[in-house]
């Protein structure tokens, strides 16, 4: 009586850390495979902004040196503000 009770205990402790370990393993893998694909996807996207941010930072400097050139300019009869010198 005592034996099999035993036996049963050993039977349900190794299935529960079989499934433990087995679950561990899946999820293991599965992280490995999600990071991976986001890695892909993310990868593109980060290429495309990238891209995008660029042009965007090429005109905002082409404007600001246009913008201090106007400034700069000694033929002006305004100031900035508008105002006559």
């Amino acid at each position: 009586m005592v034996g099999e009770v035993v036996e049963d205990a050993a039977i349900l402790t190794g299935i529960g850390m079989g499934t433990a370990f087995g679950l561990l393993v899946l999820l293991m893998v599965l992280t490995v495979i999600v990071r991976l694909f986001s890695a892909r996807v993310f990868a593109r996207a980060a290429a495309k902004a990238a891209a995008k941010w660029a042009e965007a930072h090429d005109k905002a400097l082409a404007g600001a040196i246009a913008l201090t050139a106007l400034l700069a300019d000694p033929r002006r009869t305004e100031s900035p503000g508008g105002h006559d010198r």
